[in-house]
């Protein structure tokens, strides 16, 4: 016995030995063999970040494992994720590892895979990532298949699946999918207990029409392998909290599928209805109170190919139904609903939705509508009627949707339409029927996009064909106030296909505050209410510093603006009017005309709100304004020509500027470049300045104000914060100064003034000079240039002159009016003695040559050789001249 249990014990030894050792020893293999048929097999980049084999965790059989598996694919989706599993586990039968034959196939027990990802897309050609197979070569000779399904039972969890065909527009996604089934596979004809959880997301074209509807299924399949049926046995699906009992099966065929299944509410309360609706868009409907029914039955019966759909017969009956929300103060009763879904030829499209009549009031207020809606998958053919009237602030006052926005107004309705979609697209609006009109009254909306409440008084709509007629649209917000009329076009495209809203319009004002129409960079939130007290949300106002202007991009129309007042910027615009035609997020503006500063202001350009940053362009034609009112009161004008705070009284001017603008559509001052053209008209120079007072001090007696700015002309260019102003001149007291330069907006200058002064405006050392003359030789004197460099800033400017250097060559002619003044004294003296002693000896061909001596012995020139006739008196000046210039000039060497 004991070399039994010794034996026994080495076997149990080895095996156990053997049991830990396989996972190491097939592991490669394993890893080898699954990488080798796939690459045989996908066309695709696989990979997986670990891999493990175990005969513990269901022994006897084994455990295969995958972590971080990823599928990506290569062109025309290159670098998308197929599919990612973040843990896959597959059960195999021990034997098939260790004694399988290379022809017999792995037994798949059972499976489970979490933490997955998988992403099916369809691109406008029609070709989808999921077809990754290798194609094949036909032979005779296939290989067997290496796997045969024999589980038991598999398991899903949180697994999410995205569909999206680019063609249709159409997206279904189901998020956190779990499902879990067991059943033996083994058999021919078994019956598969399903559990199935997740939601349900549907969108077509932009429309969203589930939204993480919670499904689930809890289902016994009766499956029969032979014949591909399935068979739906004991089941209940519930969407949200809506039940649906399900009696039927489904046969996979050669050519498709084979359908008969039927569906109906075991329940028949209206509760069912309110079922439908996503938790998302409402609260608990737990306590609301219900009368009436509410049924949806169904039937599916037929094949479905690439040609055919089964016959549907689908719908929704309700009749007389009410509901109360217990925390809401309205009800809605006489709910009528009668909605099919159908199908009669097997044709797809032939498939329709005929909303017979679908009906409700709150309190006396009745609303209904009645639509057909057929060729669904080809071009949508639509006939609709609507009547009745709403009042928006009872919906939340019966009904708790989530709103970020507060309405309140009446609305009401009688219209009936009929179009094709394939009309509305080509705007063939010849082929579209409207009739009647709707109205909207005392209509209130709080919310994202304005700072203060939208309130409309009264707005009107007309129906007929082509064009929709806003017959009135009477408004306001904060402290602006509009009326507007005019025709719309392209009103389908705009609702059904989010296209542009194309119209002409009028618009008249008694004021505008541009501010009013600020809106926030982000949608307000909406605040929590509590769970006692349901009130409407208010929308608290934005600051400023969190809000800007927009324009709409979904507008493309014109505008003929009449406004009393304009409030823009801290200006008042009156008696405003122009035409504005707003297309692409940006505003051209044709003839904009206002009153403003005491003089009119004509304006031609556009204004751009597209992109991250606002831009203009505009040409302004101003005539007789107010100087001092425009350079400081706007902001552009008083960096452009700051100088122009020194001035009183009128200007017109021509300029053309574009830039950047800020959120609220004010210019950025660094960012606009232009020119500027201007004149004045009955202007003169304010005293009270520093630029005058500095000016003042370098001359007595200037008096700025008497300077003549008549029809006085400036032209100046900017661009990258700077201003070059052309050279131009003020005419002063028959004189002139002229004036050139360059200047910052940051206020720095830098210019250069050349005055044009009597010489007694040159100081006391001016003036001590000018007394040695004569008034005949002051007068001679004429003006005298003054060079005047201004710098610094124009709040502390920095005046230089050339003043001295002025003063030394006013001495310079002073002293050589003085020599003049002697030599004439002098020579008129010797000449009459000379000549009259000469004359009285030797004649006057002697005097003559006594002069010539005379005229070298002082002007230092031969008579013989100078070409220029001088007498002697003129050829003293001069020699007295160049000796005052070489002493003034040898002095001024000095000083220097």
């Amino acid at each position: 016995m004991k070399k039994f249990f010794k034996i026994f014990g080495i076997i149990v030894l080895v095996l156990i030995l053997l049991l830990v050792s396989i996972p190491f020893l097939f592991k490669n293999t394993i890893k080898e063999k699954i990488m080798e048929k796939v690459n045989e097999s996908v066309n695709a980049q696989i990979s997986f970040t670990d891999f493990s084999l175990s005969v513990f965790k269901n022994f006897p059989n084994a455990t295969v494992e995958l972590e971080g598996l990823k599928v990506i694919n290569n062109a025309p989706f290159a670098g998308d994720t197929l599919a990612y599993v973040g843990n896959f586990s597959a059960k195999v039968n021990l034997k098939d590892i260790l004694f399988k034959e290379d022809k017999d196939p792995y037994k798949l027990l059972g499976f489970s895979l979490s933490d997955a990802v998988v992403n099916v897309h369809m691109n406008e050609e029609g070709k989808g990532n999921f077809d990754i197979a290798k194609s094949t070569s036909d032979t005779t000779d296939e290989e067997p298949n290496n796997f045969s399904l024999d589980l038991k039972e598999y398991s899903i969890e949180n697994l999410r699946f995205t569909f999206r065909d680019d063609t249709s527009k159409m997206s279904v996604i189901l998020d956190s999918l779990y499902h879990k089934g067991k059943g033996n596979f083994a058999n021919q004809v078994l019956d598969l207990e399903t559990t199935t959880a997740t939601k349900v997301s549907f969108a077509s074209d932009g429309t969203a029409f589930l939204r993480n509807n919670v499904v689930t299924l809890d289902a016994v399949l009766g499956i029969d392998l032979n014949q591909q049926k399935y068979t739906l046995k004991d089941n209940t699906l519930k969407l949200n909290a809506l039940e649906l009992n399900f009696d039927g099966f489904v046969q996979l065929l050669e050519d498709g599928q084979l359908y008969n299944l039927s569906f109906k509410t075991p329940k028949t309360t209206f509760k069912n209805f309110l079922d439908l609706i996503p938790a998302a868009y409402t609260k608990s409907i737990e306590g609301v109170q219900t009368t009436g029914e509410f049924t949806i039955n169904g039937k599916v019966d037929g094949k479905y190919t690439p040609t055919t759909i089964p016959k549907l017969d689908i719908r929704m009956l309700s009749n007389n139904a009410s509901f109360k929300y217990p925390s809401l103060p309205k009800s809605v009763k006489n709910i009528d609903i009668d909605v099919k879904i159908g199908n009669e030829t097997e044709k797809l499209e032939d498939t329709y939705v005929n909303i017979n009549r679908f009906a409700f009031t709150i309190d006396q207020d009745a609303f209904s509508v009645k639509a057909l809606l057929r060729n669904l998958t080809k071009n949508i053919l639509v006939n609709a009627d609507l009547k009745g009237v709403i009042n928006l602030e009872n919906i939340q006052k019966a009904y708790p949707v989530k709103m970020d926005l507060d309405l309140k107004g009446i609305l009401k309705a009688d219209i009936s339409t009929a179009f094709d979609m394939a009309s509305v697209e080509k705007k063939a609006y010849e082929h579209i029927r409207n009739s009647g009109h709707a109205s909207l009254e005392k209509f209130v909306y709080s919310g994202a996009g304005f700072l203060q409440p939208f309130h409309i008084n009264k707005a009107g709509i007309s129906f007929n064909n082509a064009k929709i007629e806003l017959t009135e649209l009477d408004a306001k917000t904060g402290k602006t106030d509009f009326n507007i009329k005019g025709t719309l076009e392209n009103f389908y495209g705009f609702t059904l296909r989010n296209e542009v809203l194309k119209g002409n319009f009028t618009l008249a004002s008694n004021h505008i505050d541009v501010g009013d129409f600020m809106q926030t960079d982000t949608p307000a939130e909406t605040p929590k209410q509590d769970k006692q007290e349901e009130k409407p949300t208010e929308t608290k106002p934005a600051s400023k510093a969190n809000a800007s202007i927009k324009i709409p991009a979904f507008l493309d129309c014109s505008l003929d603006a009449k406004a009393k007042s304009v409030l823009y910027d801290k200006l008042n615009l009156t008696n405003v009017s122009g035409k504005l035609i707003i297309k692409d997020e940006k505003v051209s503006l044709q003839n904009l005309q206002t009153d403003i500063f005491g003089g009119k202001t004509v304006v031609t350009g556009s204004v751009s709100t597209k992109g991250d940053t606002s831009t203009f362009s505009v040409d302004l034609d101003m005539n007789k304004l107010n100087v001092m009112e425009s350079f400081s009161q706007i902001e552009m004008l008083k960096k452009i020509m700051p100088i122009a705070k020194v001035v009183e009284g009128f200007f017109s001017s021509k300029i053309n500027v574009k830039g950047k603008l800020t959120p609220e559509l004010t210019p950025d001052i660094n960012s606009i470049s232009g020119s500027l053209s201007a004149a004045l008209l009955d202007s003169h120079v304010k005293e009270a300045s520093p630029l005058v007072s500095a000016l003042d001090a370098q001359f007595n007696q200037l008096n700025l104000s008497k300077l003549n700015l008549k029809d006085l002309k400036a032209n100046v260019t900017f661009e990258n914060g700077r201003v070059v102003v052309k050279p131009f001149a003020i005419k002063w007291n028959g004189s002139t100064i002229n004036v050139a330069g360059t200047h910052g907006f940051d206020q720095t200058m830098d210019y250069k003034l050349t005055f044009n002064v009597p010489a007694k405006m040159l100081g006391q050392d001016a003036s001590a000079l000018l007394a040695k003359l004569t008034v005949t030789e002051q007068q001679k004197l004429g003006d005298i240039p003054v060079n005047v460099n201004m710098r610094g800033n124009f709040t502390k400017p920095q005046v230089s002159t050339d003043m001295k250097q002025v003063v030394n060559n006013l001495a310079l002619q002073v002293a050589k009016a003085q020599a003049n003044q002697l030599t004439d004294k002098v020579m008129d003296k010797v000449g009459k003695e000379v000549t009259n002693k000469i004359t009285e000896k030797v004649g006057g061909e002697a005097v003559n040559k006594a002069t010539d001596a005379l005229g070298k012995l002082i002007g230092g020139k031969n008579s013989a050789t100078d070409t220029t006739k001088t007498t002697p008196k003129e050829q003293t000046k001069k020699a007295v001249n160049n000796l005052l210039d070489g002493l003034f000039k040898k002095k001024n060497n000095n000083e220097q």
